[in-house]
């Protein structure tokens, strides 16, 4: 615990004399921002009528809250206030401790007094609001700042109502993290690239600050660097961001809780109950923790991290374990496939929100790199929403389209707007409320003569379904058209690729979907793309080419997890002597790449799904390890056939020669051995 003098702190000089001072120095010079709180706290100073003020910062870690409290002291020595600061890291949490070090504040009208680390005393909470806080003198206003939120009895009690203001600690906005970033002397050329990773939180600005201008030699920043030059946080800045922002995990299952929330847009407790693999996992109990992390936050349809918490787990574990960051990203399409198949058929009438948000969720899964998506850009993902159509909406959108695309293009929209007004989505700015993207997802059931005349695409997609495989009674075609390709980082087009993804999904009897493009290119990063169009295959309109992705449903229904082969079908038996043969054949990847798991454990994995194969069963084994009474089981496999080499003096240790190893009787090497192989084969099993 820290614990500022009592007594009011000398004016200081203009020159520093002290390294208190110059320390005091150092932090003004690098405060930026804040206005909104800074006014709040001189407005408290200033108000001598109150007969107490309370103000509660709250926040996630790192966010600045130990920063604004610092700035608050010296506001308040500056009015000539008493200052009382406690710190609760390492303190005592109780009543006689905490008066301890505040009993200068009872002293005396019109003092502050400052407590970090609030989250520290909640137990103390009750006690701070009902009997220690109503007695300081007249005047006195105190600062609370921690993690967590108020208690709910705050509000519940209408006394407090006039004394008691919640102040919620948000990210910098972009034009005080680049004056951080300058005050830290960080490059100009590099402001892009540290934004894109740390965004607005200024404990990892600071830090991906220190790092970005003390690089090494082989990655030494450079004034003369173009203003697009990239910069990537080092393994020592992620891990330093784990330890400050996250904290320890109380249970592996925990940390893999962590992983999944950082790779799914929302986590729910049926993902958890999917994803997570120990029978005696109590997902519930892991939600409910999860709930509780101060940097998550709760929607209607889970809980998920903050930006940056999100994108430093993510980036965490996609180097600390790739295996485990591709197992658990699998894990959660697997679960978002099976959602949706459930949902292809479904008359609740909440099947195609829910279809909606699922698929959201896959697209989000695409993302790559730091904190960056080749489909979604999370920090604006709530700057759009999506809409209906709306009867003062169709100027709008034929402004879009003809910017966007063509006069000729917006010309086809206006058709289907007169004729199909049910089958058009909008997407909205949520501030101004304008018209950012449009879907129309068109339904066709026969050609008609006046649909193809009018429509090009619509002539071309009737030409192509009836030359290759014709609609049978009762079918029908889906043409789509946007105003921004479905495809990309923009948030709009991200909603928008979802919603036609939901739709195609939750078409009944859909023969042929055909979607409008107006970018090659983006058909060979679409990871649903069936077909590989060529790029003479260009419908024209006007003088702008377009390309129609067309895919028969019937033969391709839209998968979520699109790089899934088609895989075997094992039996429990066959599936377990599968996983024995891998293991009796861990040193021979000939034998391996033949193994009928490749497919069911090493999808998408390439040419090669030897190491695919055994990161899955390595993961399993490493499971093993960390369950309950699983560590013996674990030595035994692990002895037995993932490293033989820890076996001395044999390549092919028999298994006398390992038990004798381990210090085990050959009975009791053998009961371990087999627990340890049942139970990875019931890991592989599950989803």
């Amino acid at each position: 615990m820290t614990h500022k003098d009592s007594t009011p702190v000398p004016p200081r000089s203009p020159t520093p004399s002290s390294l208190a001072d110059r320390l005091q120095a150092a932090r003004l010079r690098a405060f930026v921002g804040r206005q909104r709180e800074l006014d709040t706290f001189r407005a408290a100073l200033d108000d001598t009528e109150r007969p107490l003020t309370v103000l509660y910062l709250t926040g996630p870690g790192g966010i600045g809250k130990s920063s604004l409290l610092r700035r608050f002291a010296q506001l308040a020595d500056e009015a000539g206030r008493k200052v009382v600061a406690i710190d609760a890291r390492g303190a005592e949490c109780t009543p006689e401790a905490f008066l301890a070090h505040a009993t200068n504040a009872l002293s005396g009208s019109g003092n502050v007094l400052l407590v970090d680390t609030f989250e520290r005393y909640r137990p103390l909470e009750a006690w701070l609001r009902e009997e220690f806080l109503p007695w300081l003198p007249l005047g006195t206003i105190v600062v609370l700042a921690g993690r967590a939120r108020p208690a709910p009895e705050w509000r519940n009690d209408p006394a407090w109502d006039d004394i008691l203001e919640i102040v919620d600690v948000a990210e910098l906005p972009d034009e005080d993290a680049v004056a951080l970033l300058s005050s830290r002397d960080v490059p100009e050329s590099r402001h892009r690239s540290v934004l894109g990773f740390a965004g607005g939180n200024p404990l990892v600005l600071s830090l991906a600050a220190e790092a970005a201008v003390h690089e090494d030699a082989d990655g030494r920043v450079s004034d003369t660097e173009p203003a697009t030059a990239t910069w990537t946080p080092s393994h020592d800045v992620l891990g330093s961001l784990i330890t400050r922002l996250v904290g320890d995990a109380p249970s592996a299952e925990h940390r893999r809780a962590l992983d999944v929330c950082s790779q799914a847009h929302t986590t729910t407790e049926t993902l958890l109950r999917t994803v997570l693999t120990d029978p005696d996992t109590d997902a519930g109990a892991i939600f409910a923790w999860l709930r509780d992390l101060p940097f998550m936050e709760s929607g209607p349809h889970g809980v998920h991290p903050h930006d940056v918490v999100r994108d430093v787990l993510d980036a965490d574990l996609r180097w600390r374990d790739p295996a485990r960051h591709r197992i658990a990203r699998d894990r959660i399409l697997t679960h978002i496939d099976n959602r949706l198949q459930e949902l292809r058929a479904s008359t609740d009438p909440d099947a195609d929100s829910v279809a909606r948000h699922l698929c959201a969720n896959a697209l989000y899964l695409q993302r790559d790199g730091f904190g960056r998506s080749s489909q979604f850009d999370g920090r604006r993902a709530g700057h759009v929403y999506e809409d209906a159509l709306r009867p003062g909406d169709h100027r709008a959108l034929l402004e879009l389209t003809a910017r966007e695309h063509s006069p000729e293009f917006a010309a086809v929209i206006e058709c289907w707007l007169g004729r199909q007004p049910e089958s058009f989505r909008i997407v909205r700015n949520a501030a101004t409320r304008e018209v950012t993207g449009l879907l129309a997802c068109i339904r066709l059931t026969e050609p008609r003569r006046e649909d193809t005349d009018a429509d090009p695409f619509a002539a071309e997609a009737w030409a192509h379904a009836q030359r290759t495989a014709p609609p049978k009674p009762g079918e029908h075609i889906l043409l789509a058209y946007s105003a921004r390709t479905p495809i990309g980082s923009d948030p709009t087009a991200h909603l928008l690729g979802a919603n036609l993804m939901a739709q195609i999904i939750r078409s009944k009897q859909l023969a042929w979907s055909f979607v409008v493009i107006k970018d090659f290119e983006a058909l060979y990063r679409n990871p649903y793309n069936p077909e590989q169009l060529r790029q003479d295959d260009a419908v024209h309109l006007g003088d702008r080419p377009y390309w129609v992705f067309r895919t028969d449903r019937r033969l391709h229904p839209l998968q979520i997890r699109p790089e899934a082969k088609s895989a075997p079908t094992l039996s429990r038996e066959e599936f377990d002597t599968a996983v024995r043969d891998v293991l009796r054949n861990w040193q021979r990847p000939d034998a391996l790449a033949i193994s009928p798991l490749t497919q069911l454990l090493a999808q998408g994995s390439g040419s090669d799904p030897v190491p695919a194969l055994r990161a899955a069963v390595t993961e399993a084994v490493i499971r093993l390890r960390d369950e309950r009474n699983g560590y013996k089981p674990y030595q035994a496999v692990i002895a037995t056939f993932l490293d033989p080499s820890a076996i001395a003096g044999s390549m092919m240790p028999t298994q006398e020669t390992v038990a004798q190893q381990l210090g085990l009787p050959f009975s009791t090497y053998r009961r371990h051995l087999t627990q340890g192989i049942d139970r990875v084969c019931e890991l592989l099993r599950r989803p």
